[in-house]
């Protein structure tokens, strides 16, 4: 059986210490074949022979045995050639003693008388035997001793294997004192060792002893800060790390035997498989934890535990509640500031019908920087579509600077929209904050019985789209130069008449430059749309323009959108403007 270990060691583990493994495995091989031929023989000639064979394995126990715990404890700086050398000196001087008649008997000789009936015969010590015995006895106890050491510093990878590995590593000692002491007749320190070796090369096989992957494991499984424990199919805890012990230290249980029972509490977290969210109060305080639970099956696929990762997400949870909040705050105060930056309701204007529509960029927690306004007299209304450049506060600050400012300019007197930009523009740049800008559409229309003159210019933005009852939609106007970048503007005004039933439509281009993937909505897109609800009351017209736009991205937008349609209002049914010459009266 040990040269079959052995022999299996040396296949199965191309390492150092699987070597010096078998080589312990043989050296106890050669030691229990002698010994039992010394018992089995009657012949006086032949137990010496046995007996000096013995010799030829227990010299070799204690540098293999050494040797291996060098290795196996990762001391590998130790095992050197010199060092192989010094140690199979002695077995060298022993077995020379051993071979050589005239030294025989200071290592062992035979008993005075050979009685059959007193067998087994008892082996004479000479001197040289003390000395070996002393040197065997000191090697081997220093190879136990870093073994133990080792050992226990891993309890916590092996457990109950760390138990049993320590207790046949010192059954050798206990047996050989017992027979030295005579306590028993008969040796069974080969067989002691031979117990020894068969545990090892379980240990190697079955737990990976020569291997450092579970050590390795072990290591970043005990530095985690979060719980991990094995349990059986009984709920009892197999094992777990430091921070599975705090945690269990603090919750009610209950022992199973040798092992701690899964608190009651704990069982409820990871009653099922996959991933939940439990809260556990702890030293009166409440805390929030993810379990992790994974099924350990065994070599048959049949339930043998179960892993259970517990990770304390109590900060997590507080951090996203205190997000939640000032997400919440934020969105209240852009929404608050957004309203203040545009008309809650547009003024009720005859002749003249106006809507508007804005949507902020993402959720709506940043103030955006389009905005609109309409204001004016009875029979003059002016209008302003603007998009400043940039979020939040410095865009709010300009998008309040820009509406106030033309509000200003031409409450009083009515400048004509050019001008109007013109001024604004002078104004922008005369400010400390030089780098936002925006793009306005500003102008006036007035009402001429049925119609309405309009008048406007562009600084830098999207052309409106002029909306026909009849014919083709198209845009209109100069864009012209986007205001407070340059002291010199380009700015061309429009002026047209809008029959009844017709509408011009501006927007920001957060409306044509909202995406899906790689595609825009872009202006052909508009049109489209348009066309649908040609003829449509203003109100209309601005909404379906703003959900088409929001339908097509099927996302939050990723820039402001605001609609202003201007329209000169006709006969209206079910929303849609009638044809003016298709009316008849009664």
């Amino acid at each position: 059986m040990n040269v079959a270990v052995s022999g299996y060691l040396w296949s199965q583990q191309r390492s150092g210490a699987a070597i010096a493994l078998g080589v312990l495995g043989a050296a106890i091989a050669v030691w229990c074949l002698s010994y039992a031929g010394t018992l089995l023989t009657t012949e006086p000639s032949w137990w010496v022979l046995w007996g000096d064979l013995q010799y030829l394995g227990i010299v070799l126990i204690a540098p293999a045995w050494l040797v291996f715990m060098l290795l196996w404890t990762r001391r590998e700086e130790y095992v050197t050639g010199w060092t192989v050398a010094l140690l199979l000196v002695e077995p060298f001087v022993l077995m020379a003693l051993l071979l050589n008649p005239g030294t025989h008997d200071l290592v062992r000789s035979a008993p005075v008388t050979w009685d059959l009936a007193d067998r087994p015969w008892a082996t004479v010590s000479g001197p040289a035997f003390f000395v070996h015995f002393a040197y065997t006895v000191a090697i081997l106890l220093a190879a136990t001793v870093l073994f133990l050491h080792d050992l226990w510093r891993r309890s916590l990878v092996y457990r109950e294997q760390v138990i049993t590995f320590s207790a046949v590593a010192v059954l050798p000692f206990i047996v050989s004192v017992g027979y030295n002491l005579r306590l028993w007749r008969v040796d069974f320190t080969p067989l002691a060792f031979s117990v020894t070796l068969m545990v090892l090369a379980w240990g190697v096989v079955r737990h990976g002893l020569l291997k450092l992957t579970p050590i390795a494991y072990r290591r970043l499984v005990d530095v985690l800060t979060d719980a991990v424990l094995v349990l059986d199919v009984f709920d009892n805890v197999v094992t777990s790390n430091p921070a599975a012990d705090s945690l269990l230290s603090k919750l009610p249980g209950e022992r199973s035997g040798l092992r701690r029972r899964l608190p009651a509490v704990l069982g409820q977290v990871v009653k099922q498989d996959g991933n939940e969210e439990a809260t556990l109060v702890l030293d009166g305080e409440r805390r929030f934890w993810e379990s992790q639970v994974s099924e350990l099956p065994d070599a048959d696929g049949r339930a043998g535990g179960r892993l259970v990762v517990l990770r304390d997400i109590t900060a997590r949870r507080r951090n996203e509640l205190e997000r939640t909040r000032i997400l919440a705050e934020q969105a209240r105060v852009a929404a608050t500031l957004n309203r203040s930056l545009r008309p809650d309701t547009l003024p009720a204007t005859p002749g003249v019908s106006f809507a508007a529509e804005f949507r902020p960029a993402g959720a709506g927690r940043e103030m955006g920087g389009d905005f609109y306004d309409v204001y004016g007299t009875e029979d003059t209304w002016l209008f302003t579509l603007g998009d400043v450049s940039g979020k939040g506060a410095p865009a709010a600050a300009v998008t309040a600077l820009s509406r106030y400012s033309l509000r200003a300019l031409t409450t009083n007197r009515l400048l004509s929209p050019p001008k109007a930009l013109q001024a604004l523009n002078q104004q922008l740049l005369s400010g400390e904050d030089q780098e936002k800008y925006l793009t306005a559409a500003h102008g006036w229309c007035q009402v001429d019985g049925g119609t309405v003159r309009v008048r406007f210019v562009l600084g830098g933005h999207p052309q409106p789209i002029l909306v026909p009852v009849h014919g083709e939609i198209t845009p209109v106007g100069s864009p012209g130069t986007a205001i407070g970048l340059i002291e010199e503007i380009d700015l061309n005004a429009e002026d047209m008449v809008l029959a009844p039933g017709e509408a011009l439509v501006f927007y920001t281009d957060g409306v044509t430059e909202a995406r899906c993937g790689r595609d825009f909505f872009g202006e052909r897109r508009l049109i489209h749309e348009l066309d649908r609800v040609r003829g449509a009351a203003a109100t209309r017209i601005a909404r379906h323009v703003l959900e088409a736009v929001l339908e097509f991205q099927q996302s939050d937008p990723v820039d402001d959108m605001a609609i202003l349609v201007v329209q000169a209002p006709g006969p209206v049914r079910s929303g849609r403007v009638v044809d003016p010459q298709k009316v008849t009266t009664a």
